[in-house]
């Protein structure tokens, strides 16, 4: 049978189906045409504590290295006080002054580039390898 739209009351059937029914997980996956593989995750996943436990998760990209808002405002606060200072010289400072959590010092010139703080260098000028002879 195939999945519709009750997709968490579904899981539940097949869970269930194993557990009280005492069908193998073989046999229950050939009757709610499933692989293997997603019935073990399923029976894995059940918690009988928990109603939400074979709901769909999120796959939303989760940001866990992301900096602290207030972190990135004290580094801004910084190179506007420090203007002529580059990323390494800031964190270096934050870091003398015990502050937690400063990030590397690329992760720094990264956050004052998205905030317009950084100037380009100008392109290196041509120097010929060989001086010109006439």
């Amino acid at each position: 049978m195939p999945w519709l739209e009750t997709v968490t009351m579904q899981r539940m059937q097949f869970v269930m189906a194993c557990l009280v029914d005492g069908l193998s997980v073989s046999d229950a996956c050939r009757r709610f045409n499933i692989s293997r593989k997603t019935g073990y995750k399923w029976l894995a996943r059940f918690s009988g504590e928990d109603v939400n436990s074979l709901a769909d998760r999120s796959r939303a990209r989760h940001h866990q290295n992301t900096i602290p808002e207030s972190m990135v405002q004290l580094l801004l606060k910084t190179k506007k006080q420090y203007m002529l200072w580059g990323p390494e010289k800031i964190r270096q400072y934050l870091l003398n002054l015990d502050t937690p959590g400063v990030p590397a010092a690329s992760t720094v010139g990264q956050i004052f580039k998205s905030h317009g703080l950084v100037k380009a260098r100008p392109p290196a000028r041509f120097k010929p390898t060989q001086p010109h002879v006439l």
